[in-house]
């Protein structure tokens, strides 16, 4: 491991770790979802018992899904395995179900086993990821992204109000999009 990836990582875990701890501060939601850096520097995810699913919401994306304050997302296409979990760790439980927290729909919440066996929280039928470039609550930069799996947007439960202006849409940047249930 060269010394520059070392302190990446050690940078990283300090983000992650520092970010976890002010989004459960801002949204006042305890939740008992974990992340840890793994090897290549990607956040994991670790089974928890409770989750909490509830909303956050901006002028320009409208309402849309959080745990603890960070953004969830769903992938269109392709399943999300392997590799792509490290970029894309699943919203998982070790046993008994998501809740709904404000602005969410308890009667579209569930849960799947994935390929590895594990329980993954869904909203609607689509499986729930977080994005590990998304260290704190807000943000959202993997809306809209197109990889390797898929495209990858938020989950938005009610759509932005309206400026008159048509919407911007792009396959960079963070802030338009998404798809709404």
């Amino acid at each position: 491991m060269t010394r520059s990836l070392a302190r990446y990582q050690a940078k990283l875990r300090g983000v992650v770790l520092g970010s976890l701890v002010t989004g459960l501060g801002v949204t006042g939601v305890l939740v008992t979802s974990q992340l840890a850096v793994g090897t290549a520097g990607a956040q994991t995810a670790h089974n928890t018992k409770s989750v909490v699913i509830s909303t956050s919401s901006s002028a320009k994306l409208g309402t849309y899904l959080v745990s603890g304050g960070r953004t969830l997302y769903i992938l269109n296409k392709k399943a999300c395995s392997g590799q792509c979990l490290k970029y894309w760790p699943p919203v998982e439980l070790s046993s008994g179900s998501a809740s709904a927290g404000v602005g969410v729909s308890a009667s579209k919440l569930g849960k799947v086993k994935d390929a590895a066996g594990k329980w993954q929280v869904t909203y609607a039928g689509k499986p729930l990821f977080w994005f590990y470039h998304d260290v704190a609550a807000g943000q959202v930069k993997g809306n809209n992204v197109k990889d390797t799996w898929g495209v990858w947007t938020i989950v938005v439960t009610v759509k932005p109000a309206s400026t008159g202006k048509p919407p911007v849409t792009t396959t960079t940047s963070p802030g338009t999009g998404g798809v709404s249930f």
